[in-house]
Order: structure tokens, then C-alpha cells, then sequence
């Protein structure tokens, strides 16, 4: 999965996904996927906050990353690590929430991110 690929296949996944595709074009005035995937972030977590964490567009969301993880190209893998996992604030009730719902590629990539040392 390339990163075009994924962008089109998680903005279909909720109108909140879309919404803020459309904000984002129409700010930026052109695409740039890690400002785009750190909006996404905030858009899963209050999709989070207002319908759980089982609602379906989280689960759906969450579901896009893992594949992204798992199948995606090193370019895609890079923009989840850098610009979703890294919008999540650590020690966070919603984010231990979130977590659960991690499948192995998200969580393994999560886990390297967080005990990451210089």
C-alpha cells in the first residue's frame, strides 16, 4: 500500500476523515501528508472521546494503520510512526484506551517508538 493509496482508503472511512482532508486542501493548498495524518490523529481521538473506542469508524481507523503497518510501503510505515503514533500523548487514559484496540504491527511500532533513546 503506497501512501496515495492509503489517504484515499482511510478518508472513506468516516465524513470526519473526508472533513478534514478538505480543510486540509483547502489551507495547505496542496497535500502534505504528516500535517495530514497529525489532523487524522485528532479526528480518531475525538471520534474516540464522543463514540468509544469500539465504535466502528475508531475501529476502522485503527484497522487502516495496522494494515498500513504490517503491508504498507517503508515511505507509509514512516507517516504512522512519525505522524500519527507520535501525535499520541503518552500516558494518557485515552491512549491506554486506544492501545487496546492495537493490532501487532501498530503495537510493536508503538513500542519502538515509545523506548526509543538518542
Amino acid at each position: 500500500m503506497t501512501i496515495q493509496q492509503f489517504i484515499s482508503h482511510f478518508k472513506s472511512l468516516s465524513l470526519d476523515f473526508d472533513e478534514a482532508l478538505t480543510t486540509h486542501l483547502s489551507d495547505n493548498h496542496e497535500l502534505l501528508p504528516h500535517v495530514l495524518m497529525g489532523d487524522w490523529t485528532r479526528s480518531v481521538l475525538a471520534l474516540q472521546a464522543r463514540q468509544g473506542v469500539g465504535h466502528e469508524e475508531v475501529q476502522a481507523a485503527l484497522q487502516t494503520l495496522e494494515m498500513a503497518m504490517a503491508q504498507g510501503s517503508s515511505d507509509l510505515q514512516e507517516l504512522v510512526v512519525v505522524s500519527f503514533l507520535e501525535n499520541l500523548d503518552p500516558g494518557t487514559p485515552e491512549l491506554a484506551e486506544l492501545r487496546k484496540s492495537f493490532g501487532p504491527a501498530l503495537a510493536q511500532a508503538m513500542n519502538v517508538f515509545e523506548n526509543w533513546r538518542p
